[in-house]
């Protein structure tokens, strides 16, 4: 029924806004601590924001796909929409184990003197797991990344799912073409943003170009839906 997919794209497009916000600003707030370990806690204190934007972001992408191949998307939106899906899962593990699990045996380390015996094997505890644990039985390519392999296996596969959808949505012209395209460069940055160091511009950039793209690309599927039928 037209009025049935015209409220939930509508639902979609707020949902859309909503995650992008959430996703783009989880990496922006982690706290400077001069004592934290080199290359640990990507997403440390602020990774409830990522899990929640990553959970909201599945019915978004769903809205876009509804509304772009209804208007000529076609397979192409199906293959943008399979990639999308597929990152979440391997994002999402990666964001609960390192905001709950990570985060708990980082506060231990920063809560121990330097040079005590505890202090030395928690160190140890973690350099295991965030650089040689890996969820692969055997070689990998990004097995020496540890747990990091996830996020960065999650994230190539959601950039691959949001091309596809910005030269989908490019070539049929059923939303704004710009708002796309700062949307899908905000995931493309967020790679180096979510490793970059705490008050690095690059972290500051990519949450304003994608939340604003997100937003903004909400925005036009819900103008869409207010001046077209469903």
């Amino acid at each position: 029924m037209p009025t049935l997919n015209l409220t939930r794209n509508r639902v979609g497009a707020l949902v859309l806004g909503l995650s992008a916000v959430l996703f783009f600003l989880s990496p922006l707030f982690v706290p400077l601590d001069p004592n934290e370990p080199s290359g640990v806690g990507a997403l440390w204190q602020t990774g409830w924001l990522f899990i929640l934007g990553m959970t909201l972001f599945p019915f978004g992408v769903l809205a876009i796909h509804d509304w772009v191949a209804q208007r000529g998307g076609g397979r192409l939106a199906g293959v943008a929409l399979s990639f999308q899906l597929l990152a979440v899962g391997p994002l999402q593990v990666f964001a609960g184990l390192d905001t709950f699990g990570l985060a708990t045996l980082r506060h231990h380390v920063f809560q121990q003197a330097e040079n005590t015996e505890t202090f030395q094997v928690l160190q140890v505890m973690m350099a295991e797991l965030t650089q040689k644990a890996t969820p692969f039985p055997l070689p990998f390519p990004l097995s020496l990344m540890g747990v990091y392999s996830l996020l960065i296996i999650g994230l190539i596969v959601l950039d691959i799912g949001m091309i596809v959808m910005g030269i989908t949505v490019w070539r049929t012209g059923a939303l704004s073409k710009w708002a796309s395209v700062l949307y899908i460069l905000g995931f493309v940055l967020f790679i180096v943003a979510v490793f970059a160091l705490p008050g690095d511009m690059i972290r500051m950039a990519d949450a304003v170009i994608g939340g604003v793209g997100g937003v903004w690309l909400a925005w036009s599927l819900w103008r869409q839906q207010s001046s077209g039928s469903a």
